[in-house]
């Protein structure tokens, strides 16, 4: 079960309605630098980001069949990627402040996406988005731009061209109006 305003490039991420996670593509995977263990504790707070949020949307098929479905914490999914090392700093740090910030992170891209209400937001875009803003421009974790740089390729491995220039452009705008 996918979110329907997800376009084709997201569900190459991950399936999380059974009691296991993969990336279909190879290709994809072919474009993650395993070295980048900054870049990689991001795709993992994505991932993790995109599951919780997953759940929440979909909360009401939970009392059908809760055992399918589960949030894939840190050594499940390095395990499954077989990936040894990830800044684990930043992957704590970026979840804590998505989750403590995710409803003001959700006021700042809807007073810039006025074209796109946020329920119509795809979900890897708005984990993206909720991701970049808490990290850079609310907790400033990070320089703006780099936060910017690492979204946009998030959003260009699993979301396309078109979506990362949305991602862009809400955070350009956060930019310009000194978010």
């Amino acid at each position: 079960m996918i979110d329907k305003h997800q376009n084709q490039n997201t569900n190459n991420l991950l399936v999380n309605t059974t009691n296991s996670i993969f990336i279909e593509d190879n290709e994809l995977l072919s474009t993650i630098d395993f070295n980048d263990k900054r870049r990689l504790a991001r795709l993992f707070a994505l991932i993790y980001l995109y599951n919780y949020f997953f759940l929440i949307k979909y909360k009401y098929q939970l009392n059908q069949n809760p055992s399918r479905i589960k949030i894939f914490e840190l050594n499940s999914v390095k395990q499954i990627l077989q990936v040894k090392k990830i800044n684990k700093k930043i992957y704590v740090k970026v979840i804590e402040a998505v989750m403590n910030h995710f409803e003001e992170c959700d006021k700042i891209i809807s007073l810039f996406a006025t074209a796109r209400p946020i329920e119509e937001i795809n979900l890897i875009d708005l984990c993206i988005l909720r991701m970049a803003l808490a990290e850079g421009f609310i907790e400033k974790l990070t320089p703006q731009k780099v936060v910017i740089n690492e979204a946009i390729e998030l959003a260009k491995m699993f979301s396309g061209h078109k979506n990362a220039s949305f991602v862009n452009a809400i955070l350009s705008q956060a930019i310009k109006n000194n978010i």
